[in-house]
């Protein structure tokens, strides 16, 4: 195995966290730390609610920070990841989540934002009915590489205190 690119990682990775330490941005600031994709799939009829993606305060990437290093160095040292980690794919993912769900005709009245992070999908924004809420995530669940699919869906006419909880991968 070829230690070069974990390597690399974790140079990455230490890089941003002495940006994020150094103060750059202000706590309440919400931005993109890891460049995380983000894309409107849908957007036919009004949304509804807040959309944050990635969006993360400097502290919350600061608490992230940990957790996605670890990931991303057991994930290729226990062999289940090529180097670069479970991250490396997410842009292509997210591009093709949000291709199938603009193809699927179950959910073109809807307001679908969708974000990925380390193959895992998240599905934001406002649903008509729970057979779109359904379609949508078996949709992104179908697209090759995701692990799992994050369901943060408002059916309209509901509170987001309302919506479906996170719905584990199938085994």
């Amino acid at each position: 195995m070829d230690i070069l690119p974990i390597s690399l990682r974790i140079a990455k990775t230490a890089l941003a966290l002495m940006l994020l330490a150094s103060g750059t941005a202000q706590a309440e600031d919400r931005k993109n730390w890891y460049d995380a994709p983000f894309e409107q799939a849908t957007g036919s009829i009004p949304p509804c609610g807040e959309v944050n993606g990635p969006l993360r305060t400097k502290a919350e990437a600061l608490a992230d920070a940990h957790h996605r290093i670890e990931r991303g160095n057991s994930c290729v040292l226990n062999g289940r990841c090529e180097p670069g980690g479970p991250y490396i794919h997410d842009h292509e993912i997210n591009r093709h989540v949000v291709e199938a769900l603009r193809a699927a005709p179950e959910v073109q009245r809807s307001a679908i934002w969708v974000s990925t992070e380390h193959k895992w999908v998240k599905l934001e924004g406002c649903i008509e009915s729970e057979d779109q809420r359904a379609a949508a995530v078996e949709v992104a669940r179908r697209v090759p590489m995701v692990e799992f699919v994050i369901d943060r869906l408002v059916r309209r006419g509901t509170t987001a205190t309302q919506q479906a909880p996170v719905r584990p991968p199938p085994h």
